[in-house]
C-alpha cells in the first residue's frame, strides 16, 4: 500500500443482530441478558410496539456493542430462514467522518451520502446479508456506547458466568478474490497479522473466510478460563462442539447466531 495512507477505520464499534419478529427479539434479548449475562446498555424487552415500528437494544461485550434490532420487512435477505442473524458491521473512523468518506472516494469504495453514519454500498464489501458502515468515534467519557463505558460495564459484572473479557474476532465471509482485495483496500494501512486476520486497535479482530455467502458468520468471545466456561455451558445445555482450544455454543439455544469461546 502507499506510504502515508490515512486509515479510514480504527476499530469495529457495533455488530447488529437482525431479528424477524417479537418472539425472536425477546429470545435474543433474554439469551444475551440472562444466559451470557452481558450488561444491557440500552433498550428492553419488546412488550408493546405499533405496527411498522422497530425496536433496538444494546449489550456490552466489552470491546464491542451487540445490537439486536428489527424487524426490517423491507430488507432484502437472500434467505428468510432465520430467527436472528448478524447483519450490520459498524466501524469507528480513525478521524473525522468526512475525512473517512474522502478516503473511501480515493480508494474507489462506493458509499451512501454521509449522515451520522455512512453506509458503504460497494458490492464487494456488502452483500444482501451484510451491511458495512462507518461512524465517527463516540465521545470517550460520556456516551454510554463509548469503549471505556462498554469495557467498565462488563468488568463490573466480572464478565458474567462465562468470564467474558471481550470479543476476540468477528468472522466475515467473502466470495472471491475481488471481495478480499476490496476488504484489504478498506482496512489499509493495517496489514493482516496472519492469513486474512486483521487486528484493529481496541476492538475485535476481523477474520475473513472464503464462503458462498458474504455475511458475518459469527463471533469468537475471549474468556478467562475455557474450562470454567465449558462447565457453565454444559450445565445450561448451551455447549455445542468443542475442542481443547475452543467451544461453540449450541445454535438451537442461541436463536441461530454463531458464537464460540476461546481462552
Amino acid at each position: 500500500h502507499a506510504e502515508g495512507t490515512i486509515p479510514i477505520v480504527s476499530r469495529v464499534h457495533t455488530l447488529s443482530i437482525h431479528i424477524r419478529n417479537k418472539e425472536a427479539y425477546n429470545s435474543v434479548f433474554l439469551f444475551l441478558r440472562d444466559e451470557l449475562q452481558l450488561p444491557v446498555v440500552y433498550g428492553e424487552l419488546w412488550n408493546e410496539l405499533k405496527d411498522g415500528e422497530r425496536i433496538y437494544c444494546g449489550f456490552s461485550a466489552g470491546n464491542l456493542l451487540l445490537e439486536p434490532c428489527g424487524p426490517f420487512p423491507e430488507q432484502f435477505y437472500t434467505s428468510l430462514d432465520f430467527k436472528a442473524r448478524f447483519y450490520g458491521l459498524t466501524f469507528e473512523t480513525s478521524g473525522a467522518l468526512l475525512d473517512g468518506v474522502a478516503e473511501l472516494d480515493k480508494r474507489g469504495i462506493t458509499h451512501a451520502e454521509p449522515s451520522v453514519y455512512t453506509i458503504l454500498t460497494d458490492k464487494r464489501l456488502c452483500r444482501p446479508n451484510a451491511i458495512v458502515s462507518i461512524m465517527e468515534a463516540k465521545d470517550k467519557t460520556t456516551d454510554q456506547r463509548s469503549l471505556p463505558v462498554l469495557r467498565s460495564s462488563l468488568r463490573a459484572k466480572a464478565g458474567g458466568p462465562l468470564g467474558i473479557e471481550g470479543v476476540e474476532e468477528i468472522v466475515v465471509g467473502y466470495k472471491n478474490d475481488e471481495d478480499l482485495k476490496a476488504w484489504r483496500t478498506f482496512l489499509e494501512p493495517t496489514e493482516p497479522v496472519e492469513k486474512d486476520l486483521w487486528r484493529l486497535k481496541d476492538g475485535p479482530a476481523v477474520r475473513l473466510i472464503r464462503s458462498d455467502s458474504m455475511e458475518v458468520k459469527g463471533i469468537v468471545l475471549k474468556v478467562r478460563s475455557l474450562e470454567k466456561a465449558k462447565r457453565y455451558l454444559q450445565e445450561r445445555d448451551l455447549l455445542g462442539e468443542s475442542t481443547n482450544s475452543q467451544a461453540e455454543l449450541n445454535k438451537h439455544q442461541t436463536c441461530g447466531i454463531t458464537l464460540a469461546v476461546v481462552e
